[in-house]
């Protein structure tokens, strides 16, 4: 019996001894996590006034002075939320600043950190107008080389005209018409510029359409209530448009499409 009791009391104390050490094992896990997440809070603030910092000189048009605070709070708080942001406000900086290349790297590095972000959406947008205007740059350098290559010209003027510059793609037109008379009559391009009586032309943008039509009809209804509700938006081009979408995150395309 007293070996019974002795060998009984040996178990409850090795027992007793688990209890402890299994108790003070959770403790310290849960020891370590809360000063985990302690430790990047501070972080994360710190991350976040940079940010405000660099948001406040973009919003006085002080971009060049802002690219260097947002690449600042990349490198200092990698795994934080602000800096994920940095990405989209540093696309946005170096598009203005019309540095493209850098701008749609940027843009992209947020889609990849943050596919279903807040700026998802608008660095999709930025970054798709960040190809166009790479295409353009491109198609007029070659017409620097070549004035009169005809099917560059065709496709600047296209170009132009499917991103929103109408006046732009007008004067290319216009150029196209100096050599090639034939292309005045052209059905597709007839219904973006028009020749007049006196030979000048006008470019049948979508203001110009909206002012004849007004012209004719004086009287127009217009339904304002998808704008009330907020169904639509503008694109960057100031367009009503819908998002690119891709199942349910936002992408670049690397090719305009329209």
């Amino acid at each position: 019996m007293r070996s019974f009791l002795q060998c009984r009391g040996i178990h409850c104390a090795v027992c007793a001894c688990a209890s402890v050490v299994f108790l003070v094992t959770i403790g310290g896990c849960a020891t370590t996590s809360e000063w985990e997440r302690r430790r990047s809070e501070p972080d994360e603030r710190a991350a976040r006034e940079a940010i405000q910092s660099a948001q406040r000189a973009l919003a006085v048009g002080e971009r060049r002075e802002a690219i260097p605070q947002l690449e600042s709070t990349i490198a200092r708080y990698p795994e934080t939320e602000s800096a994920t942001d940095a990405y989209f406000y540093l696309g946005q900086a170096y598009f203005h600043l019309r540095e493209y290349r850098e701008a749609i790297t940027a843009f992209r590095e947020y889609l990849r950190l943050a596919p279903r972000g807040r700026y998802a959406q608008e660095s999709a947008h930025y970054g798709n107008r960040v190809a166009i205007e790479l295409k353009v740059d491109n198609l007029r350098a070659k017409l620097e080389n070549n004035p009169d290559n005809l099917a560059t010209q065709l496709e600047l003027a296209d170009l132009l005209w499917k991103r929103g510059s109408y006046e732009e793609a007008g004067d290319v037109y216009r150029d196209v018409f100096a050599v090639h008379p034939e292309y005045e009559e052209d059905t597709a391009i007839g219904k973006r510029i028009e020749k007049q009586a006196d030979g000048t032309y006008v470019v049948l943008s979508p203001s110009e359409v909206l002012r004849r039509q007004s012209e004719a009809e004086p009287v127009v209804i217009i339904n304002v209530a998808s704008f009330k509700t907020g169904r639509h938006r503008l694109d960057v081009y100031g367009r009503i448009s819908e998002s690119t979408i891709f199942g349910d995150a936002y992408v670049i395309r690397d090719e305009p499409e329209y």
